[in-house]
């Protein structure tokens, strides 16, 4: 009977969920290391919570004697449209991709006890950020085009001059950048900056972030060491401003609200009566901390006190406590507010 170990595995964090979770992403392989899997006999397979690549245990002397390094390079593109409403992700870039690279810069998965197998983090910090965007072009790409200048001066990071000069437009990355997923650095002679660029293969275009598992580069990363590891992808929760427009429908007027997590009073900007599209006036109440989205509040309550009076009689009030919703992912909008992007969510309470 074959018997199979892991290699490695991935497993992805979402803080949304509170849990680990693939469900929101396909999952692309490169075609080297589609490649790489026939060559050594190793089994991939797609789990709930990840990827595993396993090997036979009767061929591990092979990865053992390899004496080079093994890239294995996946490209995640999103399943879920609304991934981007509830997950705290740069939405603005263009050419740029989220690159996540096991690498002695990344940390150690907190919480990781002595004895238990090795946890890795894929991305610089605690969880996935801007620090992991970086300039990636497919390989049919004119590097003109991408550049946006034509005289430039690339050296790989081994400290290959692969090109210094003046481009004629036509050539592509693969052309210049030779080696697919080679970091090399690009010094624009124009604008006197200095960038970071890779070429990736054609079938990462749907990709919103690329991943690439190296074993073998270095002897704290040979077989021995890199086998059994669990490498990890961590997505933090979005923070969503939330705006409630509480609508009077029995002709009374409010002349005040308070705003509470149970019992627990909120810090509140200051109340201001807005007119809604449809005609009806209403007042909007938004607490000034922002709330982290998470599929289940587990019990979170956020209340209202209203102070209302008849409109059409000089006395006569009272008061009124009401439960309050939380946001629906679904219907969270974006901003531009002083150069940042501000998310939030616009709830109607009709009273």
């Amino acid at each position: 009977m074959i018997k199979y170990s892991t290699l490695f595995e991935l497993k992805i964090f979402h803080a949304f969920y509170e849990q680990y979770s693939s469900k929101d992403f396909e999952v692309i392989v490169s075609g080297s290391t589609r490649h790489i899997f026939s060559q050594y006999g190793l089994v991939y397979r797609l789990t709930p919570d990840g990827l595993i690549v396993l090997y036979k245990e009767d061929k591990a002397e092979l990865l053992q004697k390899n004496k080079g390094s093994l890239r294995f390079s996946f490209g995640l593109s999103l399943k879920n449209r609304m991934f981007g409403n509830f997950t705290k992700l740069n939405y603005g870039l263009s050419n740029e991709k989220y690159f996540f690279r096991n690498s002695q810069e990344n940390a150690a998965v907190a919480g990781t006890q002595a004895g238990e197998r090795n946890k890795l983090l894929l991305h610089k910090e605690d969880s996935v950020s801007d620090r992991d965007v970086r300039l990636f072009g497919l390989s049919g790409k004119l590097l003109s085009e991408l550049l946006g200048e034509k005289e430039l001066k690339c050296t790989s990071s081994k400290g290959r001059e692969v090109f210094k000069g003046v481009l004629e437009g036509h050539e592509t990355l693969v052309q210049i950048l030779d080696e697919e997923h080679e970091d090399f650095e690009v010094e624009l002679k124009e604008s006197g900056e200095t960038v970071q660029l890779s070429h990736i293969p054609n079938e990462f275009a749907p990709c919103f972030a690329v991943i690439d598992i190296v074993m073998g580069d270095t002897p704290e990363n040979a077989f021995e060491n890199f086998r059994n590891t669990e490498f990890q992808l961590r997505f933090f929760n979005r923070s969503v401003l939330l705006n409630y427009f509480f609508v009077s429908e029995r002709n009374k007027d409010l002349s005040a609200v308070r705003l509470f997590i149970g019992t627990d009073p909120l810090e509140m900007d200051e109340t201001e009566e807005v007119l809604l599209p449809n005609g009806q006036r209403a007042i909007k109440a938004s607490p000034i901390e922002q709330l982290r989205l998470k599929r289940n509040f587990n019990g979170l309550q956020y209340y209202a006190e209203l102070e209302e009076s008849n409109a059409n009689m000089s006395s006569g009030s009272g008061s009124k406590r009401l439960s309050l919703p939380t946001p629906d992912i679904t219907r969270i909008k974006a901003k531009w507010l002083d150069g940042k992007e501000l998310y939030y969510a616009d709830m109607y309470v009709y009273v």
